[in-house]
C-alpha cells in the first residue's frame, strides 16, 4: 500500500511536472506560514485585550486612590481651618480682656 502510494506520487510528478509540484509545494508553504502568523497575531491580540484590562483596572484603582486622597486633604484643611477660626477668636478674646 506505501509502495503504492509511492509509486503514485512519483508517476504524478512525473505527469503533471516539476513545475507544478514546486507550485503546489509553494502553496503549501505559504499557507503554513499564513497559518502561523495568524496564530501569533491572535496570541498577541489575547496579550494586548488583558493589558488593556490590567491598565483599565489599575487607573480606577488610581482614580479611586486620588478620589480618597483629596477628600482627606479636603478634610484636613477643613479642620485647620477651623482651628484657624477658633484661634482667632481666642486671640481677639484675649486682646479685649488685656485692655481692660
Amino acid at each position: 500500500m506505501i509502495m503504492g502510494d509511492a509509486t503514485s506520487l512519483i508517476e504524478l510528478a512525473n505527469n503533471l511536472g516539476s513545475v507544478t509540484m514546486t507550485l503546489c509545494a509553494c502553496f503549501w508553504y505559504i499557507k503554513y506560514l499564513t497559518d502561523t502568523h495568524k496564530a501569533r497575531e491572535e496570541m498577541w491580540i489575547a496579550k494586548d485585550t488583558e493589558s488593556d484590562v490590567r491598565l483599565a483596572e489599575s487607573h480606577a484603582k488610581l482614580t479611586e486612590l486620588q478620589r480618597d486622597s483629596h477628600t482627606q486633604l479636603l478634610n484636613v484643611l477643613s479642620n485647620v481651618n477651623s482651628t484657624l477660626q477658633e484661634m482667632t477668636a481666642a486671640i481677639s478674646k484675649l486682646e479685649s480682656k488685656i485692655e481692660k
